[in-house]
């Protein structure tokens, strides 16, 4: 189940794939059964997640094509426990809603097109995940990922700064941008555009791509 946006009617846009954060708590199930994950079927838990997925649609899918999965995110009691490794325990059927949602978004699109990943906060851990295990031929057409209000370090990202994907942290006030394993050359070039600002992605996006394309060529850069 979906949330999307067709705005990009140019053609010169990106796709965005957009992981919302957390908004259930515990809650008891018809049968008396206490759950930990939110509920796609439910209305209720749907509408919680659009209050935030249309706010940031409004801004991130300007000029873009926006999709936001509706997936069984952790409820505020899972994902507030301070041992992270308790939280580790529930992840899983999360990310694999994520996981199988990110195949279908990627089945869905024109695999030509450039893309962007965002999520804040447990969306923004599945952001890290993702780019864990990211497909390298993926990597070219990958725009930026924004991995907002979860803080990205080393341990986070595998157990060190090289891991792909996850090379170099440029942190602004509280969010944390996660530069992608470009290249050094290619990173240069995003630190010379202007407009860097995480919270104006969609500008950022393709102001990047337009100084890729302009320093490096599109043959090189995006086809």
């Amino acid at each position: 189940m979906w949330f999307v946006q067709k705005n990009d009617t140019a053609g010169s846009g990106a796709d965005v794939f957009y992981i919302v954060s957390t908004w259930e708590k515990d809650w008891m199930a018809s049968d008396s059964a206490l759950c930990h994950y939110a509920d796609v079927y439910n209305e209720a838990h749907r509408a919680d997640m659009d209050k935030e997925i249309s706010r940031v649609a409004a801004y991130m899918g300007e000029g873009n094509d926006f999709y936001s999965p509706y997936y069984r995110h952790m409820t505020i009691e899972v994902w507030a426990m301070q041992n992270e490794d308790s939280v580790n325990k529930y992840v899983a059927l999360a990310m694999g809603d994520v996981r199988a949602a990110f195949r279908e978004f990627q089945r869905r699109r024109n695999p030509r097109r450039p893309f962007i990943l965002a999520g804040f906060s447990q969306g923004g851990r599945a952001v890290v995940e993702l780019l864990k295990t990211m497909p390298p031929e993926l990597h070219r057409y990958l725009v930026a990922a924004y991995v907002m209000g979860y803080k990205v370090d080393a341990r986070r990202c595998g157990g060190h700064d090289e891991h792909p994907g996850c090379a170099g942290f440029d942190r602004h006030r509280s969010d944390y941008l996660l530069q992608l394993r470009l290249g050094r050359a290619l990173y240069q070039a995003y630190r010379q555009c202007p407009l860097r600002h995480v919270h104006q992605p969609c500008k950022l996006a393709h102001r990047y791509y337009a100084c890729r394309a302009r320093r490096y060529g599109d043959s090189q850069c995006f086809s």
